[in-house]
């Protein structure tokens, strides 16, 4: 379990302003990649305090698949834990969605010869940054789903529709039973759905119902921070996030306005699922002006 101070933490970097894309970096200095391993060849790398968004590498003959990138600049970092447990070529990174903290160094991985891959949104939005390495665009794109066979696994890779982003993927190792939710997963406080750039809250809810109609009720869960996690897990943060929006939609309707429904709040046993104060209220804030209902 992250500290609350952690959670904290890794909050006001999420959260502090509407396209984390486009924000400042945190202070990665001091920030060391933390190896944990969720099947026999399936490991994840995660940066203290859930700052860094999680990662998978996944190992065997055929090589590394790299599910996320991190930071630029820590991709010394990231291959140095990659290297703990193979020393395999990387032959695939896949990037979940397009913000810096989870494709950050996909150029020094494409440096190596790696195959990018991402929903073709990805691409769209990251070549609209200001100065982006043309070597961190992916090099494959495309819209609904695709699959990767690699290491004795299929790795599919689905898009659900709007959710995060516009542009997300769910990527499940079948075989090994693993899924990484990508940022529709924030084990440990409500999500930020990235409404400018194409994400919504009814997108994101749907995400979540589609993953838990599909998946092994055994499935081991990474979110896109926190810990890993159980289907029991996902099921009971879908229930709250339906619970909350359905709050918030229900206030909204009856005239109440914004800051009248912050001062309010959420019921206090969604405050105790979801997080802080300043967290719940940035949640409530993002409900209320999601117009993305597609």
């Amino acid at each position: 379990m992250l500290s609350h101070m952690e959670v904290r933490g890794a909050l006001l970097v999420i959260f502090s302003c509407l396209a984390p894309a486009l924000c400042a970096q945190p202070d990665l200095s001091k920030i060391e990649l933390g190896v944990r391993q969720i099947t026999n060849n399936i490991y994840m790398l995660s940066g203290v305090g859930g700052v860094v968004g999680n990662m998978i590498v996944s190992t065997g003959p055929d090589g590394i698949v790299l599910v996320d990138t991190g930071y630029e600049r820590l991709a010394d970092k990231i291959e140095s834990a990659m290297r703990s447990v193979s020393s395999a070529p990387i032959r695939f990174v896949v990037n979940t969605h397009f913000h810096q903290d989870h494709t950050g160094a996909n150029a020094a991985f494409a440096a190596q010869g790696t195959t990018v891959i991402a929903h073709e949104n990805v691409r769209k939005r990251l070549a609209q940054l200001p100065a982006t390495n043309a070597l961190c665009l992916p090099t494959v794109t495309f819209d609904k789903t695709a699959s990767l066979y690699l290491n004795g696994d299929e790795i599919r890779l689905v898009h659900y529709g709007r959710g995060h982003t516009d542009g997300d993927r769910v990527v499940h190792f079948v075989r090994a039973n693993v899924v990484h939710m990508g940022d529709h997963f924030f084990n440990f406080g409500f999500p930020f759905v990235d409404l400018e750039n194409g994400g919504s809250v009814d997108g994101y809810i749907r995400t979540l119902a589609a993953v838990l109609d599909t998946i092994h009720p055994d499935a081991k869960i990474v979110p896109g921070h926190g810990q890993p996690a159980t289907v029991h897990d996902l099921r009971m943060y879908h229930q709250m996030l339906v619970e909350t929006v359905h709050t918030v939609r229900k206030a909204k309707a009856a005239g109440k306005k914004l800051d009248a429904i912050k001062r309010t709040g959420l019921p206090n046993k969604l405050k105790q699922v979801g997080g802080d104060n300043e967290n719940a209220a940035f949640w409530i804030e993002t409900v209320y002006r999601d117009t993305n209902t597609n």
